[in-house]
């Protein structure tokens, strides 16, 4: 049966990449050893696309399904055509898959094997050739981008039922740290911390990185308090984006707190439990078994908050949305002739401190913080708008 390992610390790249180690990449393995196909197209995902580990397990989980699913019908990953496609997607729909995640796997393996035809795995097999009339066994149709850019899609991807998720305010976000301190009274400075890092653009995985040497000791929290003083925490996200978070010394104080209190328990517990436990160097930890707190179990408690608070119709990812959308905000307004910033100037400031790498993902956070100050602004500045092109007409004259 097909499956697949990580790599090692001494997974070593060498050439172009100068002896880089690159740990933490699937690899897969079939009866006859490395399944050379997948594995090569996680080490370019890692190694040339920059993808995030987390998102190559994902992808590995995602592949190593579907081959599975072949190996069970003797089918060739080679010679999957459009109806062995739709026949799995139809699967996976049956079971009551949620549409998301069905966009999702389809995304990877739409991914995999468009990768395979550019890259030589796969001749004249997927649709992605200029030759009219032609029939292939799986198809492709551009889809081309508001900006002129075009990519390629498999025609018959699932649908996603899912819509714009409702974005918390502040009222919102009381309410869950409320429920997370009430019922959750043995974890709850820990479920602060972690949901502060929400608070503060941290991903999900950005978050666990957190360990505990980047806490200060109490010495410099004391005068952090005093001097007003900001903490930076440092993370890298995705495509190896290397940022910070920033946090207050209250922040911090929390955090040294949960080290000395339930931390301390969930290790000392562990060491009980288990005399060769090694405590670990991240510094949220399940309060029961003292590991590393799972990036699915963190959603899970962070979605178990957003529905005790009794907020309907919003994903954990959402006070990601919020905290960028309070930053479009902060970062929106005018130059120094008084004139409306372009969206594009403060998008480049904004996706500098979220993390990212293409304004167009951060668009969508500057069009809502520009409609939470309301209408008035709004109106006076297309007024101040439609001003300049009057005059620009009578200049012209």
């Amino acid at each position: 049966m097909i499956r697949y390992v990580l790599t090692n610390e001494e997974c070593i790249v060498e050439g172009e990449f100068g002896g880089t180690s690159f740990p933490s990449i699937p690899i897969f393995f079939n009866e006859y050893g490395v399944f050379e196909p997948a594995s090569e197209y996680l080490v370019h995902q890692r190694i040339f696309c920059r993808s995030a580990i987390s998102s190559l397990k994902t992808y590995a989980d995602h592949l190593q399904m579907f081959f599975r699913e072949l190996e069970k019908h003797d089918i060739a990953w080679s010679k999957v055509n459009d109806a062995v496609l739709i026949k799995y997607r139809n699967k996976l729909m049956e079971e009551g898959k949620e549409p998301a995640y069905l966009v999702s796997v389809f995304n990877t393996l739409w991914g995999f094997y468009y990768w395979a035809e550019e890259h030589g795995r796969l001749k004249q097999h997927v649709a992605i050739h200029s030759e009219k009339g032609r029939k292939y066994p799986v198809s492709a149709k551009k889809n081309v981008k508001a900006n002129g850019v075009h990519d390629w899609v498999w025609p018959y991807m699932p649908k996603s039922k899912t819509s714009m998720k409702n974005t918390p305010n502040n009222e919102d976000m009381e309410k869950i740290h409320q429920y997370a301190a009430e019922s959750h009274a043995a974890t709850n400075r820990r479920d602060y911390l972690i949901l502060a890092l929400y608070e503060r653009t941290a991903r999900r995985m950005e978050a666990m990185q957190t360990t505990v040497s980047v806490i200060p000791e109490w010495d410099e929290i004391t005068d952090a308090s005093y001097e007003d003083k900001i903490f930076t925490i440092p993370i890298i996200g995705k495509r190896g984006i290397s940022r910070s978070l920033n946090v207050t010394p209250e922040y911090m104080e929390e955090a040294r707190n949960y080290i000395e209190n339930e931390r301390a328990k969930a290790v000392s517990d562990a060491h009980a439990r288990d005399p060769n436990y090694v405590e670990p160097e991240e510094l949220f930890l399940s309060q029961t078994t003292g590991k590393p707190l799972a990036l699915g179990s963190v959603s899970n408690l962070i979605r178990s908050f957003i529905k005790g608070a009794g907020i309907k119709d919003m994903a954990p990812h959402r006070i990601r949305a919020k905290a960028a959308t309070d930053i479009c905000e902060a970062h929106d307004g005018f130059d120094s002739k008084g004139n409306p910033l372009s969206a594009d100037d403060v998008l480049l400031r904004v996706i500098e401190e979220l993390g990212q790498s293409c304004k167009e993902s951060a668009r969508p956070y500057l069009a809502l913080a520009r409609t939470k100050k309301g209408d008035g602004r709004v109106a006076s500045i297309e007024k101040l708008r439609a001003l300049q092109f009057k005059l620009q007409e009578k200049n012209a004259l």
